[in-house]
């Protein structure tokens, strides 16, 4: 961030946006949504991302605030609210789909034998935060 943007009262992710090209922010929405259609489970580890989070979100708010479209808009805040799916510590192993806010509450020896403590079982529980966050802030912006 720089001093003309500390002065002006922006944040880090507003100076980002400002700087994004719109290029650069298909690019990087074409990349996540081709990770998104590849990933082999319903979470996946976010070590998959092609970009971070934090640089997914920015780049698909620029194409929001620059496009019109409905249909498209609408596509790009479903692609928003699916960073959720994108999780820390679920690993390169697609994640069971008995692992549910149900399934968590078995013990690990009926989830195939995970490791107690494995932080998979919380997997839903993060999920489910995220993806009410990432409501709120689209919601915070009008979308």
């Amino acid at each position: 961030m720089g001093i003309l943007d500390r002065l002006l009262g922006r944040s880090g992710r507003q100076a980002a946006l400002l700087t994004m090209t719109a290029a650069d922010a298909e690019r990087i929405v074409n990349a996540y949504a081709s990770a998104t259609i590849g990933k082999r489970s319903f979470v996946a580890d976010v070590a998959g991302l092609p970009n971070s989070k934090e640089t997914v979100k920015m780049a698909i708010l620029a194409i929001l605030s620059a496009n019109p479209d409905p249909p498209v808009r609408e596509r790009l805040k479903l692609l928003y609210l699916s960073l959720a799916d994108w999780q820390v510590g679920v690993g390169p192993k697609p994640l069971p789909l008995g692992l549910t806010q149900a399934g968590a509450a078995h013990p690990p020896a009926t989830r195939g034998g995970a490791a107690a403590g494995n932080s998979r079982t919380d997997v839903p529980a993060r999920v489910a935060t995220e993806a009410k966050s990432l409501r709120a802030e689209l919601e915070a912006r009008g979308l």
